[in-house]
């Protein structure tokens, strides 16, 4: 049976518009094929660097054909909960080599961004933020990142928990750029507009869902709408190259965002 049709908003903001690689329940290509003609943009969720878990060289070929045709582009999610800080060499060599296979995997598709969790044992420590010496490692492995060619402005840093603040002057200093996940800031409830004035001009992609009954990750429609209206608000201007990605992960959750964010398309509504 043929996949349910989704509204269609290609092309129809001042921003690229996605959502994930995980909206059917099957592979990386056959969701692409499904989305391409909808969105703008497709977050590739790469969660197990694995050789197995990656797809194959042919299919990255097609995926970039596909690309091509569709005028679609790609944000590349880097493998969760890699500690790029550990104070164990092994953990922290073990990450690197992750997090370098996905990059190298994904370079064909000339990715808009990468996303990178920045994850460490300090998220339990509170809000005095991480040591300094894991800092120091931590810069010195996104250094290596660096590297391996990648613009420094196509690297974000998504915030997580507790704090996000003692990255500050480390995204800066190496002119990275900043993922802003809406969703976790309501979890933890952390102000919108003082992340926008903080880090605003920094924020290349955005991670948008819904939150219900503590859980993120959920669609759109929901009580919340001045979140929404003020992060339209930031948005709209098109002045800054930028990525909405509806990060969801059905059908069911992409339709329902798809016709709440469809109200907000400058002069009219999405095509059916």
């Amino acid at each position: 049976m043929n996949p349910v049709p989704l509204p269609v908003v290609k092309s129809r903001f001042p921003f690229r518009l996605g959502t994930t690689s995980f909206i059917l329940p099957d592979d990386y290509l056959p969701n692409v094929h499904y989305l391409a003609p909808v969105v703008d943009d497709i977050e590739l969720l790469f969660t197990d660097a694995s050789d197995g878990a990656l797809p194959s060289p042919e299919v990255m070929q097609e995926i970039r054909r596909i690309a091509d045709g569709d005028s679609l582009s790609f944000t590349v999610h880097l493998p969760y909960d890699v500690d790029l800080g550990s104070g164990d060499d092994a953990v922290r060599r073990a990450a690197l080599t992750d997090l370098t296979r996905v990059i190298e995997k994904s370079r064909i598709l000339e990715p808009f961004a990468w996303i990178l969790h920045p994850f460490c044992e300090w998220q339990h420590f509170g809000s005095g933020g991480p040591p300094g010496d894991w800092m120091a490692r931590f810069s010195a492995s996104v250094d290596r990142l660096l590297s391996t060619g990648i613009p420094p402005a196509r690297l974000c840093l998504e915030n997580l928990r507790p704090v996000f603040a003692p990255l500050e002057g480390l995204i800066a200093a190496k002119g990275l750029s900043v993922c802003l996940d809406v969703g976790h800031l309501a979890i933890y409830g952390h102000d919108l507009n003082d992340f926008l004035e903080r880090y605003g001009k920094r924020v290349r992609v955005v991670h948008l869902h819904g939150v219900r009954d503590g859980r993120d990750h959920r669609g759109l429609a929901g009580p919340d709408r001045q979140r929404l209206e003020r992060l339209m608000d930031f948005l709209g201007d098109g002045r800054a190259p930028r990525v909405v990605t509806l990060e969801v992960f059905g059908r069911a959750d992409l339709d329902e965002s798809l016709r709440v964010i469809a109200e907000y398309i400058p002069g009219g509504k999405a095509r059916p």
